[in-house]
């Protein structure tokens, strides 16, 4: 009988082929992966609302290959319903990642690469160079592929695969596009949903029928918009009568599923909007407003209304041509009058220094920087207002807003002045920090128990191994190797703890060098500022908040930071 090589056995008890007892003891040692179950359907999957039910089957078919591996143990399922893989920008994928950074999954598990992504720079890049430097497992279970295990070959198969999967994708985009190009030319209905007013007819999605719900609201706003109201005037009426939104009308029908659209939030202006500019209501069909061609390598983009595709009486009118007319009229009176207000003040324009950071505390919506002239053109004043509140008044955001930039200005510069101004007293502090034997020596402490620490783990690895080898060569018997190798564990168990309260400890030691700081490095920058200004704004904060009663509450950033340098740093100095 053939001799079995060492590397032979090794290699077999690696792969779980020990003899019985031995492979339940190797199997309470396992590493046990926290994985994320990873499942998409692309846009063309869902277009029927059953089809949806395929994902719970992805889900089946993932969890049943995680229940027949014991090193791998189900956090948490990801699922992305109707969503493009030629991207990431999806947000089931994007809450797995969060989780991934967050280190509560290290290994990803999807039925086969497509699932994952169809880009193929992209998905390369996250399978050869994000998921590994974030020591994350991936496997694709169709493709075979586990990067545990994968050798150059199956990394170069994955890469093929990966390829194939964006040229798919690239030949279906080809012809899709092509496809609707040409329904959308012979005036068929290609959309997802109907115009609200509107609804596919039963017989032939590609055409569109008369809403009897939704179009008398559609007469109405047009008829309203006519009689001289705004806007927001309209859907600050349509909201106080309860009338559900389009997209809540569409639940409702049992067009759409989203659980978000089962409450009727407000109208929104934008809404009412885009429904007087739409000429499907005078029976046209008119597409092309947004279009992607991945083929070409073009995302989605808005489309200019001069080149829709329209083609003319496709469907039944809701309003009529004058009414239409009349409309259209107003609305470029008032967006003339609006641009011959903003070229006559050009010149009070200035930069909106807090653009992005200033946060209704009320609805968590961005404040809207609005500029008022006063004193017949004389003088210029900037608020900053909730965009909810001044659509919706009563029944949207309390917040009325209307604080002044100069006001929020001397607020905010308040409170970084304030900052800066602890700079010295930490100076001073670290100084006697730097003269404090106390520190320097429990640092020195700290630093050498952990690298003896380390060494004797880098040593209990080679004895572990030196152990397994004497077992598999018959050296030691079962038993002397699971007595040692539960030593060895347990100690490296022992010392890893130990690890982690040194870490802790030396987290606590005070700062002896301030630039290392970051709030000491960020705030530095800005000594000696006499104003306010945008890059000081986006190094230093982090949003500023406005309630209704105009107070403003700061989050600055670093403060953790700070923290550590006062405080701490109290500890061991005499404090200030």
């Amino acid at each position: 009988m053939a001799r079995v090589s060492r590397r032979s056995k090794i290699a077999a008890a690696q792969t779980g082929q020990l003899p019985s007892p031995m492979a339940a003891q190797m199997k309470k040692s396992l590493r046990v992966y926290r994985v994320a179950v990873y499942v998409r359907l692309s846009i063309m999957d869902t277009r029927d609302r059953k089809d949806s039910e395929s994902l719970q089957t992805q889900i089946d078919y993932l969890c049943a290959y995680i229940a027949r591996h014991p090193d791998l143990e189900l956090y948490d399922c990801y699922r992305d319903n109707g969503e493009t893989g030629t991207n990431f920008e999806r947000a089931g994928f994007q809450r797995m990642m969060d989780d991934v950074k967050a280190g509560r999954v290290d290994c990803i598990i999807v039925k086969d690469l497509s699932r994952f992504g169809r880009d193929f720079l992209e998905t390369g890049n996250f399978l050869e160079k994000v998921l590994p430097f974030m020591g994350v497992r991936f496997i694709s279970i169709n493709d075979n592929y586990d990067s545990v295990r994968a050798d150059s070959g199956d990394a170069m198969s994955a890469a093929l695969k990966n390829l194939m999967n964006d040229i798919y994708a690239k030949d279906i985009s080809h012809k899709v596009f092509s496809a609707l190009d040409i329904k959308k030319r012979n005036g068929e209905f290609i959309g997802n949903y109907a115009a609200y007013g509107y609804m596919k007819s039963p017989e032939d999605k590609h055409k569109l029928i008369v809403d009897p719900i939704a179009a008398p609201v559609v007469q109405r706003i047009f008829q309203m918009k006519k009689d001289g109201m705004s806007n927001a005037g309209i859907a600050r009426i349509l909201s106080e009568e309860k009338v559900p939104n389009p997209n809540h009308h569409r639940y409702l029908q049992g067009i759409i599923y989203t659980m978000r659209y089962a409450q009727n939030d407000p109208w929104q202006t934008q809404a009412v909007k885009n429904i007087l500019q739409n000429p499907v209501y005078l029976g046209h069909m008119a597409q092309g407003k947004k279009i992607s061609k991945l083929y070409a390598g073009q995302r989605q983009k808005i489309i200019l209304s001069s080149e829709w595709v329209i083609v003319p009486n496709t469907h039944e009118a809701i309003i009529s041509q004058e009414l239409f007319d009349a409309v259209q009229e107003i609305m470029k009176a008032r967006r003339d009058e609006y641009h011959s207000r903003l070229g006559k003040y050009a010149h009070f324009n200035s930069e909106n220094i807090f653009e992005g950071l200033v946060v209704c505390a009320c609805c968590k919506r961005n404040m809207t920087r609005y500029k008022s002239v006063y004193n017949k053109g004389r003088n210029v004043s900037f608020n900053f207002i909730c965009p909810r509140h001044a659509s919706l008044l009563d029944i949207g955001c309390p917040n009325a807003g209307g604080l002044s930039e100069d006001e929020l200005k001397a607020a905010v510069f308040h409170v970084i002045r304030l900052q800066i101004s602890l700079l010295a007293d930490v100076e001073s502090i670290i100084k006697k920090v730097e003269k404090s034997a106390a520190v320097r020596t429990h640092r020195v402490s700290i630093d050498n128990e952990i690298n003896s620490a380390q060494d004797r783990q880098k040593r209990i690895d080679t004895l572990r191994q030196n152990l397994f080898e004497s077992y598999a060569s018959g050296i030691v018997s079962q038993a002397d190797y699971l007595f040692g190798k539960s030593r060895y564990d347990d100690e490296y168990a022992l010392i890893e703890r130990r690890l982690e309260q040194l870490a802790d400890e030396k987290a606590q030691l005070p700062e002896t060098n301030p630039k290392q700081n970051k709030w000491f490095a960020a705030f530095s920058r800005f000594q000696g500022e006499k104003e306010l200004r945008r890059e000081m704004l986006l190094a230093l904060v982090e949003k500023i908040y406005v309630n209704e009663d105009k107070q403003v509450h700061i989050i600055l950033k670093y403060q953790d930071e700070m923290k550590k340098l006062l405080y701490r740093g109290c500890e061991y100095g005499e404090g200030f």
